[in-house]
């Protein structure tokens, strides 16, 4: 299956003009690695990302990770399902697997989401390399509203950065 060039509509012209203003701070040696869930917000950035004509200097640098935190019986269809789709898209595709011991009186899906950075940042092979995740509209929503239950301040009402160095 040869992956068609997409135009995109013009609903998604805001992701037109991210991409530009990502591909300026990229070089095009750069390895950009995708964090796939699977999910819709990573398989549209992916593809997005690997068919989009101005994306096509990323292409042989770009590739898919899917991280196995155990948390879901299915979580081995997952992997399955996201390396079905990089291979559609002819993406390379990774993955792999955390155990999550404990969690400390942290939550679950804090504890996940440490070890998932932990697990996709040991992958880029450059320090300037970069890893990119998919959110929607809803994701920066809930963050707002989880962090101000939580009381976290300022900092916490801003939600997800647009981008930020990871340790």
């Amino acid at each position: 299956m040869t992956p068609l060039s997409i135009q995109l509509p013009e609903e998604l012209s805001d992701f037109t003009s991210a991409l530009r203003t990502f591909l300026t701070e990229v070089d095009s040696q750069t390895t950009v690695s995708v964090a796939f869930s699977g999910g819709l917000d990573s398989t549209v950035l992916l593809h997005l990302l690997s068919l989009h004509e101005l994306a096509r200097p990323l292409k042989k640098h770009l590739y898919a990770h899917y991280i196995d935190h155990g948390l879901q019986a299915i979580s081995l269809d997952w992997k399955v399902h996201c390396k079905e789709v990089c291979e559609s898209f002819h993406v390379p595709f990774e993955s792999s697997v955390i155990e999550i011991k404990k969690t400390q009186r942290k939550g679950i899906e804090s504890v996940a989401r440490k070890l998932r950075y932990q697990a996709l940042s040991t992958r880029l092979p450059h320090a300037d390399d970069i890893l990119v995740t998919g959110h929607h509209q809803r994701d920066q929503a809930e963050t707002v509203l989880l962090n101000l239950v939580r009381g976290s301040g300022v900092v916490g009402l801003s939600a997800m950065p647009y981008q930020k160095r990871l340790p």
